[in-house]
């Protein structure tokens, strides 16, 4: 609701398209965080989010190619949110697969 008032709230629209990929709204999602690549193409929470989605599509390349990119940027911020991403990625694989861990 608040993104209905505020709709140029970028940050607004990223936890929004987390919460599209929560459940599991995920072409939703991937417009919640273009739309936001397209205000600020530097976006780390939107590539990240975009990542996520990408990932939930079964586009595991794409994901990472994405999420390599951020990594090679020299903040700690990005380093830590792709490997956060990174995990997340794993785990929602293993989920698809039946396995409750990459080792499983």
């Amino acid at each position: 609701m608040y993104l209905f008032y505020v709709p140029d709230d970028n940050a607004v629209k990223i936890s929004f398209g987390l919460a599209l990929i929560e459940n599991s709204e995920l072409e939703k999602a991937e417009a919640q965080f273009n739309e936001v690549l397209h205000d600020d193409p530097e976006s780390i929470d939107a590539t990240i989010g975009l990542a996520k989605v990408e990932g939930g599509l079964g586009n595991l390349d794409e994901a990472l190619t994405m999420l390599g990119e951020l990594a090679l940027k020299p903040d700690a911020y990005s380093r830590a949110a792709v490997a956060e991403a990174y995990v997340y990625l794993s785990n929602a694989t293993c989920r698809k697969r039946g396995r409750s861990s990459l080792r499983s």
